[in-house]
């Protein structure tokens, strides 16, 4: 990190931390001042370049002798290794995207160029159709007017029921 002892001491431990992480850092400090271990938790703190390291912490206190140990591993390069594949991730899932979106294009200009092919041919059929009804004579229009009756046959020409025999 780049500070003396000194240093380090002539501040609070708070400062040194990125204001973003002072909340959850307070949190687990105050886990400790009840006594309880911190297996594990992580922010950034600051360097003396005035750049900021990520920062893996364990930490357990010793409350009968007034004691607080706390152990800290740097892990920003681990961090910056899993920033860089989440972002070639991401450019690759940013691509598919891109190469998605040109495919259903694609697949809507085939789409909408049958639709025209089909307009066209059913333009051409309609076409078809009415010069074909020009050229045809015309049929008289059913007239209207009153139904014509019925003509019954006469009885002698009509047919005869039976009737079934009785034993």
């Amino acid at each position: 990190l780049g500070f003396s002892d000194d240093e380090l001491r002539s501040r609070s431990f708070l400062e040194f931390v990125h204001p973003d992480d002072r909340a959850k850092t307070e949190e687990q400090l105050g886990r400790l001042a009840r006594g309880e271990a911190v297996p594990y938790f992580e922010n950034r703190f600051a360097t003396k370049a005035g750049g900021y390291r990520w920062l893996a912490w364990t930490a357990a206190p010793y409350t009968e002798e007034g004691l607080l140990y706390m152990y800290a591993r740097d892990l920003s390069e681990t961090r910056r290794a899993e920033e860089a594949v989440e972002e070639a991730a991401a450019e690759a899932v940013a691509e598919e995207i891109v190469e998605a979106a040109a495919a259903e294009e694609a697949v809507e200009e085939a789409a909408a160029e049958v639709v025209a092919e089909e307009i066209v041919e059913a333009a051409a059929v309609e076409a078809a159709v009415e010069k074909a009804a020009a050229e045809q004579p015309a049929v008289p229009a059913p007239q209207s007017g009153p139904k014509p009756k019925k003509k019954r046959l006469p009885r002698a020409l009509r047919p005869q029921k039976t009737r079934p025999q009785r034993e």
